[in-house]
């Protein structure tokens, strides 16, 4: 019910850039028969939505919705790709890696709340991400571990390592803190687990880079766009506690190791991973959607 007001007002522009709002999209383009706007899905959580409505008319509605968007945007390679083994046309699917604002990161930030000793840092609300691993794989160890998330993302636990601190962080404070770390570690689901968004992880992860930190992630294919194993940081397999106990020893051990990775992460971020580039690619295609030559070949 609330895509419906939505609707009329989108008629009158020539495109439109949405997260979501399927519904919205089934009306104008199956019912309406509208060519007009072209219509950009910006993709979090379709590949995951498809493969949680397999049957049913809700999954019909799902499957239609998405087949008429003029264009689909993913952050990952991966996402394309499952949405191309559900039966959605490769060519309105789109690779854009995901942007950071880059001004916010390369300022200071507030250090009013400053963490005073040394920690790994672990971050992001998303319920894809897996803090269990993360506690299971610190418990009984010496290095202080700070997690930046809520209490919807530790399900059953209710008590944490004496080593561990978990809170909640305001923006500009919550840049501060990923600084000060030694590193970061995303710790999330596996990629047939369908909890949570498409590529859980990723903006933190970014974050993390974009900062100058090396980080610890679980192995996820949305990641392979992103990070290289060994030169960005450490791949682990996700649920596998001993593996990322392992790493985070390995890189709190050898700081120049990850202060290295830290470098490389913060360069790469800044060539290829900004708002701006987002940006600028994102308005060729819908330059190329919105020309009079494409609305006559539809």
């Amino acid at each position: 019910a609330p895509q419906f007001p939505a609707i009329v007002p989108s008629l009158q522009y020539d495109a439109v850039f949405s997260g979501s709002g399927l519904l919205a999209l089934f009306i104008v383009k199956r019912v309406l028969r509208r060519k007009k706007p072209r219509w950009i899905l910006f993709n979090t959580y379709f590949a995951n939505l498809l493969r949680r409505n397999r049957f049913g008319i809700k999954a019909n509605i799902i499957r239609a919705a998405l087949a008429s968007a003029d264009a689909i945007i993913s952050t990952s390679t991966h996402q394309n790709a499952v949405l191309a083994e559900h039966g959605l046309d490769p060519r309105k699917l789109f690779f854009i890696g995901e942007g950071i604002d880059r001004d916010f990161y390369s300022r200071g930030g507030q250090t009013a709340r400053r963490i005073p000793y040394e920690y790994v840092f672990s971050a992001g609300r998303d319920i894809g991400r897996d803090y269990g691993t993360l506690l299971k794989a610190v418990t009984d160890s010496d290095i202080p571990v700070v997690i930046g998330a809520l209490p919807r993302n530790f399900p059953g636990i209710t008590e944490f390592p004496q080593n561990v601190c978990v809170e909640y962080f305001p923006p500009d404070v919550y840049r501060a803190v990923i600084r000060e770390s030694r590193f970061m570690v995303v710790s999330a689901v596996p990629d047939d687990n369908v909890r949570g968004s498409d590529s859980t992880g990723l903006y933190v992860l970014l974050e993390a880079m974009a900062c100058g930190k090396a980080v610890i992630v679980s192995r996820r294919r949305a990641f392979d766009d992103y990070f290289t194993n060994g030169k960005n940081g450490i791949v682990v397999e996700p649920e596998d506690p001993r593996a990322l106990k392992e790493a985070i020893r390995y890189l709190w051990d050898n700081p120049r190791v990850a202060q290295e990775m830290g470098t490389r992460n913060r360069e790469l971020v800044f060539a290829r991973f900004t708002t701006e580039q987002f940006a600028k690619e994102l308005a060729e295609i819908i330059a190329r959607l919105c020309a009079p030559r494409a609305q006559t070949a539809s």
